[in-house]
Parts: C-alpha cells; structure tokens; sequence
C-alpha cells in the first residue's frame, strides 16, 4: 500500500489526520481502534492492531505493513506533546479504491490517526435507555466500523440530557439491549454473569472479549444471549467497560438504581489488570 497524502492540522488539544477525499466523509466506509497511551507509548497496541486487521479484512479493505503503521501511531503520539492521552487509528477505503475498476486498486486504503487529551470521567456513572435503536446487520456485527449514525443519532439523546447521565444503553430494533453508546455492558443476577450477543448488531469490544475470557474460567457462570430491557433492569449489578476506561460499576439506568459490589468490581478490575 501506497502512503496516503494527509494534511494534518495540529493544535494544543489534538492532533488530526485530515483527508476529505476518502470514503471516511463519504461512506463511513472503514474500521478503526481507540486505545490509551502513557508515556509516549500506546498501550495494548498488539491487540488493537490485531483486531483492526481482522475488522478491515472483514470489510476488504488492505491492512497496511505493521512497521508502518507503528511509525506513524509513534510520530503522532510525539508531536502531540503530551505523555498520555487517547489515540483513535483509522483505516479507510479510499476513494480511488472506491471509483476504480481496476480490481489491483479495489482493496487500498489510508491512514487516519488522532490524538486528544484523556478525559477525566466520574466514578459514579448514571445511564439512559436511549430511544433510538440499533440496526441488525449479521455482517457488520462486532466489527468496529465507521458507519455508525446510529449511534450518532442515540448520543445525541445522552447529550440532551446534560450532565444528569454520563452513558447511554441501546437496543436493536427487536428491542434487545446490545451495548453502551462507547462500551460493552456486562451485569450480575442471581449468581451469574450476563453479557449480550453482538452477532446481529454492537461490536465486540476488546475489554469485553477479555472479561468473558476471564469469567468463563471463574466460579460464577457466564451467559451470553439475547436479553430485553426487563432482564437488564432487574439485575443486582450492571457494569460497562471500554479499552480506554477499564471497567465501571452503573450507579442506575433511568430511574433503577444498583448496589456496588466491591468484591465482583475487584475480581473484574484485578482479571483485566492480570491479563495485560
């Protein structure tokens, strides 16, 4: 692959790859990671990267050569100036890929990466069951893909709610809860452990792929299947999880409010910290 021409705007909050002519602006045509980094260096990176190629060669779209890749996660990290942050990597399909009929030029792709600040996030996160639903589409399910107005749409939900929620639970459009609006969601019932299926909508989040890993080697049971908002709202202890901030307890959904299990948190927070 070829190296993509990219202007790059740089400010004192990010560093942003900018490139209009790409099917990112136009089609949400492409997949894409958010990771942390410390001290200069981006954490998890193997996984992430990992996890890229398997979601673009999903979508036929070329994995660039990892060194590549690499080196520039590396320039943009020290341009950006700050020893930690959160960086976003993006592939996307090109708009030459997406005109051309010569089948050499079908799978190309460029390069997106942002830097921004970590944000600080409270230890008590109160969520919303947003109305807007998710599609089902079994072939984009789990890929964490760029085409995500959905999601656009479901946020813009949390954000009318001011600072009253700091999270939204969505469903699909046959009304089973799937995901938060940027993590996974795991919760605690009777004993057990519950996580929804993403093999109709959602994605498959690394924490998520690591937590189940974790509890299936557990004493307590896991169960991962298609469950409704009832089955969620009746639980004993919701949890939500993302790369970039680990796993966090729910205070409440609307107006249900759950215990914090200090035991369950520290099994979870203390797996994930073991399996890095």
């Amino acid at each position: 692959m070829s190296e993509a021409t990219i202007s790059t705007a740089h400010t004192k909050e990010t560093l942003l790859a900018v490139n209009t002519d790409c099917g990112e602006f136009i089609f949400g045509d492409g997949v894409f990671t958010t990771l942390k980094f410390a001290n200069n260096l981006p954490l998890e990176i193997d996984a992430h990267l990992e996890r890229l190629s398997s979601d673009a060669h999903k979508i036929a779209i070329e994995f660039p050569e990892r060194f590549y890749i690499l080196n520039q996660i590396s320039l943009h990290i020290r341009q950006f100036k700050h020893p930690e942050g959160v960086i976003r990597i993006a592939l996307v399909r090109s708009m030459r890929s997406i005109q051309s009929v010569n089948k050499n030029e079908l799978d190309n792709c460029e390069l997106f990466i942002n830097c921004r600040k970590l944000s600080h996030w409270s230890e008590q996160i109160n969520a919303v069951v947003c109305t807007q639903r998710l599609s089902r589409n079994p072939a984009l399910a789990g890929i964490k893909h760029l085409s995500r107005l959905d999601l656009i749409l479901a946020t813009r939900e949390l954000q009318l709610q001011q600072a009253e929620f700091q999270e939204g639970i969505v469903l699909d459009t046959e009304n089973f809860v799937i995901e938060g609006l940027i993590s996974n969601i795991f919760w605690f019932k009777r004993g057990a452990f519950f996580t929804p299926l993403v093999n109709s909508a959602g994605v498959n989040g690394l924490t998520r792929r690591r937590i189940i890993k974790i509890l299936t080697s557990s004493q307590y049971s896991l169960n991962i299947g298609e469950f409704t908002l009832h089955d969620l709202l009746s639980s004993e202890h919701v949890w939500v999880c993302n790369s970039v901030r680990g796993i966090q307890p729910l205070s409440r959904i609307n107006e249900q409010q759950f215990a914090k299990n200090n035991s369950l948190n520290s099994l979870l927070e203390k797996a994930i910290a073991d399996d890095d």
